[in-house]
């Protein structure tokens, strides 16, 4: 065989090469671009319970200590006027790691900041045995008379921060307007390996 036959034969299986490796990196960048895709955009199990609460205006809502996505849920909840938070009596349920006042959990310290909290810190176990909370995240609204009128989340989608049927539920719940019963919720599962 001619030495130039040769070259241009391993020339060859080097383009073929590396055409091959091109397409499988662009195929597993597609594979992953499309996973993350589908999975900011799908929902969290949502609570099909009514958590007992007691009578009167009320927001109750599930967080995760250490979810990212549950922090926007969270920030949403304290660009609303201290005036809406008073009235709303938000009580929020931290689970997971750290769910003590003490930690520097995120989510922890996020929701000490907002006004007119309560915050309970819990199990994950309790967390779905009081309220049916899977996802975190999870918010129960319930107007005047004490009846649950919304079930769902504070966000649109993973990390989306802004107006969303959570927090247009709450506006309409303070101007005594009838509201969207659910929508889905965007978070973490509600569930850590021991807890």
């Amino acid at each position: 065989m001619h030495p130039h036959s040769i070259r241009a034969q391993k020339r060859g299986a080097r383009i073929v090469v590396r055409i091959v490796v091109a397409a499988t990196w662009v195929w597993a960048t597609a594979l992953a671009l499309h996973c993350t895709m589908v999975w900011e955009s799908s929902p969290g199990v949502a609570s099909r319970q009514t958590p007992a609460h007691g009578s009167g205006l009320k927001l109750i809502f599930v967080a995760h200590t250490y979810c990212p996505c549950t922090s926007v849920a969270l920030r949403n909840l304290m660009s609303l006027s201290g005036e809406a938070l008073a009235k709303l009596r938000p009580e929020i349920v931290l689970t997971g790691p750290d769910a003590t006042p003490e930690s520097t959990a995120p989510n922890v310290i996020l929701a000490s900041k907002i006004a007119h909290v309560t915050i309970r810190y819990g199990h994950e176990a309790q967390a779905l045995s009081d309220y049916g909370a899977r996802t975190s995240g999870q918010c129960f609204l319930f107007d005047k008379q004490g009846k649950l009128v919304f079930s769902g989340g504070l966000t649109s989608g993973r990390g989306v921060e802004g107006e969303c049927a959570g927090m247009e539920a709450i506006s309409h719940v303070l101007a005594d307007k009838a509201c969207q019963l659910q929508a889905p919720v965007f978070g973490c599962p509600l569930t850590t390996p021991g807890e």
